[in-house]
């Protein structure tokens, strides 16, 4: 079974309320960026995405209210609409 499959799986099974919008949001960040490699991270409960020159860039993260979209590195993209949430010096997040 592909690092997709599993993904894909893990979500449905695990994240049944939540898996439509973080499938369509994943296949968005693998559009975006065909080069992502999947991770799934069972304790945080979320599914990172890493670049192979840049690290790990993003994370979505289901939970039973919603969804959230994590950038590692939010604060230094641009948001002039104050989209992204969060105060700390790094990390920024899509509710």
């Amino acid at each position: 079974m592909s690092s997709a499959d599993k993904v894909a799986d893990y979500l449905r099974e695990h994240h049944a309320g939540q898996a439509g919008l973080a499938l369509w949001v994943r296949s968005v960040l693998l559009d975006a960026e065909p080069d992502f490699e999947q991770r799934i991270y069972r304790g945080w409960e979320a599914v990172g995405f890493h670049h192979p020159d840049a690290g790990y860039l993003c994370g979505i993260f289901p939970r039973p209210e919603g969804l959230q979209l994590l950038f590692e590195h939010g604060a230094a993209l641009p948001d002039p609409e104050g989209m992204l949430r969060g105060d700390g010096r790094q990390v920024r997040m899509l509710p």
